[in-house]
């Protein structure tokens, strides 16, 4: 049989707004029962506000990556403490607080740092997209979840704005020449630079549900999920 050719992906998403609300999109984010995801933030919260246990922190982990995926992963345990460090919480949903964050040396290399050894591991089966919802369970305010529908998005726009030189290809989002902290960076600093120009906060969005949102637009689109 021949191979099954996927249809290129739809970026206007404003024809996905039409007759809707912004707020009426992110409802529609519903993967999963949403006690189940509110239970991964009070186990992911247990384990930043009480008393060191690798054990139940990586089951944790363990269930926040099925949460995603389906699958299991082992990180060592120099990058689970890195992981519970309280310094690399924003702490607020404001959408000042957070650049201020991200505007801070110490924080962006203590992530980059803490990035690269979750995603450059030869045994772990980490890439960016899985390191980014671990980093989001446990710093929702900090980490938004990087994957290709949300990244699809977010990208498309800035090129559109002309925040971006290029429209980088969103299947090859975990093989890109960048490394994964650059890739991660741009693309966070670009989500806060959407979350403000379309005034999301108005539409009663917070910050540390964008990647739910646009995620939801474009599946919205019907827009097709690559694999390798």
């Amino acid at each position: 049989m021949g191979q099954k050719k996927n249809r290129e992906p739809e970026t206007d998403y404003n024809t996905v707004l039409e007759g809707t609300t912004k707020k009426s999109i992110l409802d529609e984010w519903k993967p999963y029962p949403e006690e189940i995801t509110d239970a991964l933030f009070i186990k992911a919260n247990n384990c930043m506000n009480s008393e060191y246990d690798e054990t139940e922190l990586k089951n944790t982990i363990n269930q926040i990556v099925l949460w995603k995926v389906h699958r299991m992963v082992d990180l060592d345990s120099s990058v689970l403490q890195k992981l519970v460090d309280k310094s690399l919480d924003a702490n607020a949903a404001d959408i000042n607080a957070v650049k201020k964050w991200w505007e801070d040396k110490d924080n962006t290399d203590k992530t980059k740092a803490l990035i690269k050894s979750m995603v450059d591991s030869k045994s772990n089966g980490v890439r960016l997209a899985m390191a980014s919802t671990i980093l989001h369970f446990f710093h929702p305010f900090s980490f938004l979840i990087i994957d290709q529908r949300s990244y699809r998005v977010i990208h498309s726009w800035a090129f559109e704005k002309g925040f971006c030189p290029s429209t980088e290809s969103d299947h090859e989002l975990n093989h890109s020449e960048k490394d994964a902290w650059d890739v991660y960076c741009d693309y966070m600093k670009l989500c806060i630079k959407y979350y403000e120009s379309n005034n999301l906060k108005q539409d009663g969005i917070e910050f540390d549900k964008l990647d739910r949102y646009t995620y939801q637009l474009d599946l919205e689109k019907k827009n097709y999920v690559y694999y390798k």
